[in-house]
């Protein structure tokens, strides 16, 4: 009787387990189906609370509508939508804390006097770092000293993407009224189209999450809110993404692609 029991507890453990899986397997499944071909099905790491889930879904909506998709919170997990299917989903998925920031010095990526990267956790608003742009296909990343925050996320009221007289695509923001906004970035433009010495190479760095996406030269000291445009050889599904990510602002928490 003692072994038969044992056996017994071990197959209502092994029944249990499989239950397990199965439900785990049918609910991807699921998910996967709901998602359906051009959806993409992203997690929340850690444990964000209701209402960070739900500012998240309000910014992937407005995100994913700048290309005519959509986002829905299903079973606790975010459903993205959008043409092109994941590749578009991913560009859109980024935290997207956005930094304008004089740019001191520019480097090769692999050069002998390339100073170290300034990793993510310890980069400071107000202080100078060291980061990197993307390889894009027109050309090698970089790696950019840059002066502290002139502006973020809070001076945007919104923007846009479309090519330029020459054929380029370009982003164009619009910037906020006043001291929180145009005020903030003419100052910095100011900085950096003169000869201060803490812009020395008239350009200011774009960043996203810590990673630099066009270091334009600063052309003018003085810019209407509404005037102002930035290219940085960015191909058309480049471009959407970032207006859609400076338009629809900055995620509550971070979310995670699940694996395919």
């Amino acid at each position: 009787m003692g072994v038969t029991g044992r056996g017994r507890l071990r197959s209502t453990r092994g029944f249990v387990l499989a239950a397990a899986l199965l439900a785990a397997s049918c609910s991807s499944t699921n998910l996967a189906a709901k998602a359906g071909p051009n959806g993409t099905v992203f997690d929340f790491p850690g444990s964000p609370t209701a209402a960070q889930r739900s500012a998240d879904l309000h910014v992937m909506q407005r995100r994913a509508a700048a290309f005519g998709g959509s986002a829905e919170l299903v079973d606790g997990h975010l459903i993205v939508k959008v043409p092109g299917g994941r590749t578009v989903a991913l560009r859109l998925s980024v935290e997207g804390h956005l930094g304008f920031r004089p740019v001191e010095a520019q480097y090769a990526a692999s050069g002998s006097t390339t100073p170290a990267v300034t990793p993510a956790a310890q980069l400071r608003p107000d202080a100078v770092a060291v980061m990197t742009s993307y390889a894009s296909g027109q050309g090698q990343a970089s790696v950019y000293r840059v002066g502290p925050e002139g502006l973020s996320n809070a001076a945007i009221d919104s923007a846009t993407a479309d090519e330029g007289q020459d054929g380029t695509w370009e982003v164009r923001p619009v910037l906020k009224a006043g001291a929180t906004g145009i005020d903030l970035f003419n100052g910095l433009a100011a900085v950096c189209a003169g000869t201060d010495p803490r812009c020395p190479t008239h350009q200011v760095a774009l960043s996203v999450d810590a990673v630099v996406l066009a270091a334009p030269t600063v052309q003018s000291a003085s810019f209407a809110r509404d005037a102002i445009s930035i290219s940085g050889n960015f191909t058309e599904p480049q471009a959407r993404a970032l207006a859609a990510v400076m338009d629809a602002g900055e995620l509550a928490t971070p979310i995670l692609p699940e694996q395919k």
